[in-house]
């Protein structure tokens, strides 16, 4: 009886096996993801290009006298001036000498606010450069994603209603940033030569 029964198992087997390899030559291909970014602190440490779009605003309020106003005032809209060039610093002390979980950040270039200065602060979160600025109006962040040499993303802007009658405003910006040398403003690219 199991000399009946073994060619027909064999035959099986065998079968078995060719499906087996003929699946594995004929699978697709896995796609190609890209290993995933993380930010350091030392290497964001230095200067980094802003390029930045036009901010974008929109109402936050549904009052029909409130809406009239489409853009918020000159003083909000100077602080949300973006520098063409901002230096990461390592530095987390404040003006009154306390730890901060963020850093400090200091506009080098273009046109923006003084106050910018005082307020401006970033961070890294796992992938993401975050600038981050407020005052007791304004309340702006700007999130940039690792990838590459450009980091891209975008901002967004809360502006908080003088008075009872006046609008918020809630805008939106794109922006893209890339490091370059402190000194010459030119970009700084990685250099993967070996070192002799």
């Amino acid at each position: 009886m199991v000399r009946r029964l073994l060619p027909p198992i064999l035959l099986g087997l065998a079968v078995f096996a060719a499906l087996s390899v003929v699946r594995w030559l004929l699978r697709p291909e896995p796609p190609d993801v890209p290993e995933p970014v993380t930010l350091v602190l030392p290497e964001m440490l230095g200067c980094w290009e802003l390029d930045s779009g036009e901010w974008v605003f929109a109402a936050t309020t549904d009052s029909p006298s409130a809406r009239a106003s489409v853009a918020p005032d000159s003083a909000s809209l100077a602080l949300l001036e973006l520098p063409d060039r901002v230096l990461l610093l390592p530095d987390s002390i404040d003006e009154w000498q306390r730890p901060y979980t963020t850093y400090r950040a200091s506009p080098v270039a273009g046109d923006h606010d003084p106050r910018l200065r005082d307020y401006l602060r970033w961070f890294p979160r796992a992938d993401t450069l975050w600038l981050v600025w407020s005052d007791r109006r304004i309340r702006a962040g700007l999130a940039l994603l690792g990838g590459g040499d450009v980091l891209e993303g975008g901002g967004r802007a809360l502006i908080a209603a003088p008075g009872p009658d006046r609008a918020g405003f809630d805008g939106r910006v794109s922006v893209s940033a890339w490091k370059v040398n402190c000194a010459t403003g030119l970009r700084e690219v990685e250099n993967d030569a070996p070192r002799r």
